[in-house]
């Protein structure tokens, strides 16, 4: 679906560009064979981009095996997995999925969802050994052990990988608290030991594939390379039982040194991201801050459109995350604001199309009009990153200024970009414009909208076989019509996983109020 306003490209939904487009070849026989191994386990915040990692990887999906187990849970991890095998697991060679739904939350000795007990140790190491034997037993190519919450950037990141010629090789993963899935030095023990090398492999100060004692979370095994016939997860099967007793990740490197195999991180590129691994005390809740710390997801999505624009050289982009939604005189609208700040500001840099201003304190906006128009404000801080427009000018000075090392928050960076940011410390960094009223309006707020928009005699259409009385979920929204008439938001064309949205409805402070133009419309559960 596209939409096409004058002097603009439109890029489309985030999810549908949270990858670098590739110029890798179609699906061919010669591809090898690969088998990816994905633990599963109470990681409902990262898999609606962790599968959609896999369904949009640059690899012929004939030639993929998916092994996959998931126990265990207290969060709607199962049916996010099973929903997504229903909707894509055909499409591979092979799947071999087990998701426990009727397991007890925790295993026996565990004293909460993020305790790693040995009974949880010796879980991981006999579902990873399995899965080692299974991929031996199929003779495919390559074995890829990739946790689930890891986010990767490219969707060739599997065909880079293979092209290493390792052995054994990871993708340098970043994360906050300079944390990743490699070590640069393990001492006689066999723990981690702190290294002036790991500085200069995660700073990326060298650049290349570095041979290193530990490398986690996203592995690529060569099945092919004979000497990996010796790897192991379990410490008795060592050709010298040494290390802890129950640390898979431990006794996988401890097997690769013993059968003089080498493990190797490579950091050429910005790869992907890993979050920091949860505390026995701490709360899954926890998972969903961290998600937003990472900045994953979103801003790296915002980010790569930003490049896209500069490397195109697009004149003007318009950039929508996956819940904007175009009423239907969003172009004439837009065309009208367009043409205005063009005669008032022809070198503009940013537009916005939707901006929330509800989380400054009092209420307090500081926008001020623009002499001249009748449509555009010179916005004061506006915390949204939903919908705007960008110049190429504009894209290119967010490009230059390296954010990905900063990694602040999108709906953070803009405001400190144009100098309206309430957060003194961070440096006001140019002065832009912005819409108002708005142009574009929240996906579900639009689903709202239509049903109390629609004329008389027009009747709005749930989706077939909804439970009466029953809450919307996000995808119910995106498929509300009104009698024919209503716009259905390009987020119903694109996006692909998505989280229900029963908890938005429990938590409304956290959502806010949807702002449709100059209506305020409150969520209800009724």
């Amino acid at each position: 679906m596209s939409l096409r306003c004058r002097h603009f490209q439109l890029l489309g939904a985030l999810l549908a560009v949270l990858f670098h487009p590739s110029t890798a070849g179609s699906a061919e026989v010669a591809d090898p064979t690969v088998m990816i191994v994905m633990l599963i386990r109470n990681k409902e915040p990262f898999l609606p981009y962790t599968l959609t990692q896999l369904s949009q990887l640059d690899y012929p999906k004939g030639r993929l095996t998916l092994w996959l187990r998931s126990d265990h849970n207290e969060d709607a991890t199962p049916r996010i997995v099973n929903r997504w095998l229903e909707e894509f697991g055909h499409l591979y060679h092979d799947v071999d999925a087990v998701v426990d739904t009727n397991s007890p939350k925790l295993r026996s000795e565990e004293t909460g969802p993020t305790h790693h007990s040995d009974s949880r140790y010796a879980a991981v190491i006999e579902m990873k050994e399995e899965a080692l034997l299974k991929a031996r037993e199929l003779k495919v190519d390559f074995v890829w052990f990739l946790d689930a919450d890891v986010l990767l950037y490219d969707k060739a990141i599997l065909r880079t990988l293979i092209k290493m010629e390792k052995p054994l090789v990871a993708p340098m993963l970043v994360s906050t608290e300079r944390f990743s899935n490699f070590w640069a030095g393990m001492d006689d023990s066999f723990y981690y030991r702190r290294t002036e090398r790991y500085s200069d492999i995660y700073e990326r100060e060298e650049k290349g594939c570095f041979d290193v004692p530990m490398i986690h979370s996203c592995v690529l095994v060569d099945l092919r390379e004979h000497l990996t016939k010796s790897l192991t997860f379990v410490k008795e099967k060592l050709q010298s039982p040494v290390g802890p007793n129950l640390d898979d990740i431990i006794t996988f490197a401890i097997s690769a040194q013993q059968t003089l195999l080498a493990m190797h991180v490579c950091n050429q590129e910005e790869y992907g991201q890993v979050p920091v691994p949860l505390e026995e005390s701490d709360d899954l809740i926890l998972d969903w801050v961290n998600l937003a710390e990472m900045k994953v997801g979103c801003f790296l999505s915002h980010h790569s459109i930003w490049t896209d624009i500069v490397r195109n050289d697009y004149r003007r982009a318009i950039v929508f995350e996956d819940d904007a939604h175009p009423p239907l005189d969003f172009e004439r609208k837009l065309t009208e604001a367009v043409d205005e700040l063009d005669r008032l500001h022809p070198d503009w840099d940013l537009l916005y199309l939707y901006r929330e201003t509800h989380f400054l304190k009092d209420g307090e906006d500081t926008s001020e009009p623009v002499q001249g128009s009748e449509r555009l404000m010179r916005p004061g801080y506006s915390y949204s990153g939903m919908a705007y427009a960008l110049s190429w000018s504009g894209a290119l000075k967010l490009v230059r200024e390296k954010p990905l090392q900063k990694m602040v928050p999108v709906d953070e960076l803009l405001p400190i970009m144009y100098g309206q940011h309430p957060n003194k410390h961070w440096k006001p960094m140019s002065s832009r414009r912005a819409g108002a009223p708005l142009l574009v309006m929240l996906a579900l707020c639009a689903a709202l909208w239509a049903l109390l928009a629609c004329p008389p005699g027009a009747e709005a259409l749930p989706p077939l076989g909804r439970q009466v009385g029953r809450p919307y979920t996000a995808l119910e929204f995106q498929d509300l019509e009104c009698g024919g008439r209503f716009d259905r938001s390009l987020v119903a064309q694109l996006t692909m996983v998505c989280r229900d949205c029963e908890k938005l409805y429990q938590h409304p402070e956290v959502f806010g109020l949807c702002r449709t133009d100059r209506t305020v419309i409150g969520l209800r559960q009724d």
